[in-house]
């Protein structure tokens, strides 16, 4: 089966519910993405295979990034489905990504050393520096919906290693590892301090 078949049929498995024209569409600017090896409707439109010229791919691609009514929730779920096991756990990385004028907070699946994307946000740095928690929580939650009954544990960097947020999860029976500073306070039955000083017997930590 030909590159762009595979590419429609994915688009088809990931979201079915969009319209076929669309579905269409967004196999086109996929296929042009990997053709051309570059993000911009440019790049995308040049790598596009049809007999038309590239302003008017341009237009087309403009048109759907544009297109408001796709649901992003829609693609996040599809993602979930085709990518997600059902009988393994999934290990679902987090991480914030400077992109200039903005922010990108993604979430990926870990498989086989390479990391595959689940879901996303775009955030303009001035809407990042006021809401950032606010914005990694609504990501957490596209993630639980997608997520559905799979097992799966969240995985992040001490960015993200804040009490007000572990309690969070908990409160969602969402799993999760978390890097901390070794300054980190912590309570247990059993010991009080920083992380740094937990007794370690052989190299390892108890908790």
């Amino acid at each position: 089966m030909a590159r762009w078949q595979e590419l429609d049929k994915f688009v088809r498995r990931v979201v079915p519910a969009i319209r076929r024209s669309q579905q269409k569409t967004a196999a086109a600017l996929l296929d042009g993405l990997l053709r051309g090896q570059k993000i911009g409707l440019t790049s995308v439109a040049r790598g596009m295979r049809d007999d038309t010229t590239v302003k008017h791919r341009i237009k087309r691609a403009g048109r759907f990034c544009q297109n408001f009514g796709i649901e992003m929730s829609r693609v996040f779920d599809g993602l979930g489905r085709y990518l997600l096991a059902p009988d393994r756990l999934n290990v679902i990385a987090i991480d914030w990504t400077d992109r200039g004028d903005y922010m990108l907070l993604k979430a990926s699946l870990i498989f086989q050393k390479r990391s595959l994307p689940l879901a996303w946000r775009f955030v303009w740095k001035w809407q990042y520096e006021k809401s950032q928690n606010d914005e990694e929580q609504k990501l957490i939650e596209e993630l639980i919906r997608a997520v559905g009954n799979r097992p799966w544990v969240l995985l992040a960097d001490r960015g993200f290693g804040r009490a007000d947020l572990f309690r969070w999860l908990d409160e969602r029976a969402v799993q999760f590892v978390i890097r901390v500073s070794g300054n980190a306070w912590m309570e247990h039955l059993w010991f009080t301090g920083t992380i740094d000083n937990v007794p370690r017997r052989a190299g390892r930590g108890w908790m």
